[in-house]
């Protein structure tokens, strides 16, 4: 893979990072970005691949398929539209909290308190889902520690926060900051903990639930990261192009251009069929 920096049209600058794989005749095609056996490709951007070649009639026929399977966007954003869709929120939308007022300020913090609790939520129902489907658990020990979460939000000391919000942005008052947000999801997770430990649940269990959990954090990391990308993606097909979904054709290569909007709760496929016929005979 290769990496460069350059500027948008808009002048705003951008990394750009190309790939490029050789595949030996008959061996699969990638299916994400991760390396052979990386634990992260897991969570990462899947992309089955296939390339189908069928000849009859003396022709060959070439179908390319590639999906960019979706990331699980509507319960967060749902959460944060809930949250942030007041007019409240809205009349501070843009501006710095140093020049809004301290009752702004609070709401701002406690409104990004509770979106966190709210996300880690998603956590639980994650790790539980298994272990409520096989009736291994019963349904009150997710809601408790849902509950236990939005509770610890609710009644966090925002009073720090909300004035080092206030002063101006020095790297003290940074530090002071990413300190109160540490204490926070300390908290966060001591109370989510403790609810948890009330159950006296077999540790094989626990682990389940934990490790499903932390998959869905990754899975929720991954996906926050991919929000900001663009994808231009090429494709070059052999002889005669029969049909395709691609945004446009440059000679025989495909080119479709998306953002990660088209990935948000739906797969975005990109498919191109081309056919190669018998060879001329030669006279």
């Amino acid at each position: 893979m290769t990496q460069r920096e350059e500027r948008d049209a808009e002048g705003k600058p951008r990394v750009v990072r190309v790939a490029e794989l050789s595949v030996a005749r008959g061996d699969g095609l990638p299916g994400t970005y991760g390396a052979p056996g990386d634990p992260r490709a897991a969570s990462g951007l899947a992309f089955p691949t296939t390339l189908r070649v069928n000849t009859t009639g003396g022709h060959t026929y070439f179908d390319f398929s590639r999906t960019y399977a979706h990331r699980e966007e509507a319960k967060y954003a749902y959460a944060k539209k809930r949250l942030m869709g007041g007019d409240a929120f809205k009349a501070m939308e843009g501006k710095d909290p140093a020049e809004m007022t301290g009752a702004q300020r609070e709401v701002l913090v406690r409104t990004l308190a509770r979106l966190e609790a709210d996300k880690h939520v998603r956590f639980i129902e994650a790790g539980a889902a298994a272990l409520e489907a096989e009736r291994a658990w019963p349904q009150e020990v997710a809601l408790s520690l849902r509950t236990a979460a939005l509770e610890f939000a609710d009644r966090f000391d925002i009073a720090e926060a909300s004035t080092l919000l206030g002063r101006p942005r020095t790297p003290e008052r940074d530090a002071a900051l990413e300190g109160v947000k540490r204490a926070f999801m300390e908290g966060l997770h001591a109370a989510i903990k403790a609810s948890l430990d009330r159950f006296a649940l077999p540790e094989d269990q626990v682990k389940r639930f934990i490790d499903g959990a932390l998959a869905e954090r990754s899975r929720r990391r991954a996906t926050e990261d991919l929000a900001d990308e663009r994808w231009v993606v090429r494709v070059t097909m052999p002889g005669t192009i029969l049909a395709h979904d691609a945004d446009r054709v440059e000679g025989n290569t495909l080119v479709w251009e998306f953002t990660a909007e088209a990935i948000m709760d739906r797969d975005q496929r990109v498919r191109a069929t081309s056919v190669v016929g018998p060879p001329k005979s030669v006279r």
